[in-house]
Formats: C-alpha cells, structure tokens, sequence
C-alpha cells in the first residue's frame, strides 16, 4: 500500500482555529498560524496506523498547539503517539490521555445508542446504513481514539417519511440524524451501494455499512464539504486509503465520476 503523506496537508492545518477559520493578517497568513500548522502535521503523522512512527516532542512543540489538539477530535490520537515519550507526564499530556480515557468510556455508550436506534427502525423493516461515526472508528486500532457522537443513518428514500415518523413519535427518545440517500455524501445510486453495502454487528444488531469504495468516497465527501478544517478528518481519509485491500476497485470509489482522477493533496494519483 502507498502510505498517506499527512504532512502534505500541513498547509490546510495552517491557521487551524476550533471555528476552523484562517487567521489572516493583512491578507496575509499568519506565519505563527503556519508554524502551528505544520506542528500539528507533525503530531498527527502515521498516528492512524497500528505500529505509528515514533515522536519524542519537547514541551515547547506541545504548548502552541494544546488548544487545537484538545478541540478537533485528535487529542487520543496524539496522546497514544506521546505516551512513551519524556513529556507523557506534562499538563498538555495529562489532558490528551483523559480524553483518551472518555472516549474510550462513550465509545461503548454510543454503541448502545446505535444498537437501540438500528434494532427498533429494522423491526419496522426500515432500509438503512449506518456512515461515518462508528464506521469510521473501526478504521483506528482502537475505538478509544476517534471520538465521534452523531449517530448518521442514510435511510434509502421509500423509506425515509418512515422513519422519520417512527422515531417522532416513538416513546423512546431516540437520537439520529436521517439522511435520504447520499446526495450529501457524493450522490450515487441508493440500490448500488445498498447493493454493495457490508452487514456488521453493533452488539446485537446487525446493520448495513457501507462498502470499503463507498466509505472512502463518503468520508472525502464530507470532510470537503465541511472545508477540511478538522484534522481528524483527514485522519479519517488516511485510514481509509492505508486500509483499503489489494482488490479495492478505485472506480467504485470515484462513483463514475472521472473528475475524481485528479490528484488530490496528499493521496498519490490513481489511474
């Protein structure tokens, strides 16, 4: 496998802000926002993969990016890429490792909260596949290091006034965001990639994720409609690419749409 260069992307981690704005001044970069930037590629290198690469980082590295570490979903990621290293016992550290701890801890309450959701829309006989969240923790080698709270259900669209119904008035208070179809997440046919879709268990309930060519257009897809700010999405992508088989059919992916064939920042060019 071609392995993601992260660093690559430190120019979009240039001027990253918790709002996701680009610190400009007199329209231009803020240098001290660019050196951030590339301190945060820096931490998130290979932070995806089961054997990482080392990082010994001193305090000073640490303290201008605390803010953003803590903020943007990758404060576990870096703390597991610290925890060997002289400054693992440092106030910025302490703190990554308590996030680590509690995602570890909501990890297994928002698997009950899908369990619930999928096992009572599935008893109404409700088509529909599970995205991003959960799907995109299983990429990590641990469900403790990408948090995630939204429970995302595309719900194929004959059914979707359904479902949306069922869980209104249902007695329970089930929380989920609906989707109808994929139009948000790079468009394509309901019955092809329901078709193609993988059926997984979260605790007792089986639930339909999407295929490995189908994941990765749907965590590119959002992470660009969301302009990218966040690096855990780009971690995400990462995963994702260092993770697909040697059978991963690149066409799927793009959805026929040949524009995808361009290069993108830090993913080497397919053919």
């Amino acid at each position: 496998m071609d392995p993601v260069n992260l660093v690559g992307f430190a120019n979009i981690f240039a001027a990253l802000s918790p709002g996701g704005a680009f610190f400009r001044v007199n329209g231009m970069v803020d240098s001290a926002a660019q050196s951030r930037g590339r301190l945060i590629a820096g931490a998130l290198v290979g932070c995806w993969r089961a054997n990482q690469p080392a990082w010994q980082p001193d305090a000073a590295e640490l303290d201008p990016i605390a803010l953003q570490l803590l903020t943007s979903g990758v404060g576990a990621l870096v703390w597991r890429r610290l925890r060997s290293s002289p400054v693992s016992t440092i106030q910025v550290a302490e703190a990554l490792h308590h996030l680590y701890r509690l995602n570890t801890v909501l990890a297994v309450l928002h698997r009950q909260r899908i369990e619930q959701v999928v096992s009572f829309l599935r008893s109404l006989s409700i088509e529909l596949m599970l995205v991003k969240g959960w799907t995109a923790a299983r990429l990590y080698p641990d469900e403790g290091l990408r948090p995630y709270s939204d429970i995302d259900l595309v719900i194929h669209p004959r059914h979707f006034a359904a479902a949306k119904n069922a869980l209104r008035d249902s007695d329970n208070q089930y929380d989920a965001d609906l989707h109808v179809g994929f139009a948000k997440f790079g468009g394509g046919s309901c019955e092809e990639i329901f078709a193609r879709a993988r059926l997984l268990n979260v605790g007792s309930a089986a639930v339909l994720v999407p295929s490995l060519e189908d994941q990765l257009r749907i965590l590119a897809i959002h992470m660009l409609r969301e302009g990218a700010w966040r690096p855990l999405w780009l971690c995400d992508v990462a995963a994702a690419v260092e993770s697909r088989p040697d059978n991963f059919n690149w066409d799927v992916c793009r959805g026929g749409n040949r524009r995808w064939t361009r290069s993108r920042p830090g993913v080497r060019r397919r053919s």
